[in-house]
């Protein structure tokens, strides 16, 4: 089925941080062995060779949820693709609050009309390979990741992730003789995440250098810190699509 338009909708949104939703079409081995129709953690599963897979994946997202997101829309040219026999995979992050709770998260689909020109995928990145401490008191660490495009693509929209300690999130293009192109510069809030769609979208050819760069606040002096004394782990997450 082609999707036009998809929304995520917890619950009980004051305890729902994010939720991915991704699509594993019936030929991926992502996450095979996996309970189905029934919730789990990466410490349930019984395979190292799973719980290493929770951290990453090659299959495409159906739409991202954060405090602050709002439905995807896409044009009636482009659309995003659920091959037949595909499962819904979704990932929860809940924060606490001092309640307990319940929460049944759902996702909403518009079916486009017809076969578009073109397919939406939605791409990230993410240094979790490489958990450096932040140091405590810093108030300004630096993380990087980046990639390369493997084919042409069309860029649509950018929806920086980090948690806690984020300060600031930037994305550049890295041209060929090393000089950078700054597309977002943003602040970073926890409690509201924005997807920021290009105004004009902007094509890009294969072999295209994305670089996200995220800076942590791991001081007194972030207000969301729960505890500026002990060293935690950057992750720098971007998407795209």
């Amino acid at each position: 089925m082609w999707i036009q338009s998809a929304e995520v909708r917890p619950s009980s949104r004051a305890n729902v941080h994010h939720a991915v939703v991704y699509i594993r079409p019936p030929d991926s081995k992502w996450l095979r062995g996996a309970p189905l129709g029934v919730p789990f953690t990466i410490s349930t599963l019984n395979r190292e060779k799973m719980r290493h897979q929770s951290h990453e994946t090659d299959s495409d997202m159906l739409l991202v949820y954060a405090p602050g997101s709002s439905p995807d829309r896409w044009p009636e040219d482009i659309a995003k693709f659920i091959p037949a026999g595909s499962d819904l995979v979704f990932q929860m992050h809940y924060t606490t609050n001092g309640h307990a709770v319940k929460d049944q998260t759902s996702v909403g689909m518009v079916f486009a009309k017809h076969p578009p020109a073109q397919r939406v995928f939605t791409l990230q990145l993410a240094n979790d390979h490489d958990r450096i401490p932040i140091p405590p008191g810093a108030d300004n660490y630096r993380v990087e990741v980046s990639g390369t495009l493997p084919n042409d693509c069309t860029l649509l929209s950018f929806f920086p992730h980090m948690h806690l300690r984020g300060k600031r999130f930037e994305y550049n293009l890295v041209h060929a003789d090393g000089q950078t192109e700054t597309l977002l510069r943003v602040h970073y809030d926890f409690y509201w995440q924005l997807s920021y769609r290009l105004a004009e979208p902007r094509f890009l050819r294969a072999g295209t250098k994305l670089q996200a760069i995220g800076w942590y606040d791991n001081s007194v002096n972030n207000p969301h810190n729960p505890d500026p004394e002990s060293p935690c782990a950057g992750v720098t997450r971007r998407t795209t699509r």
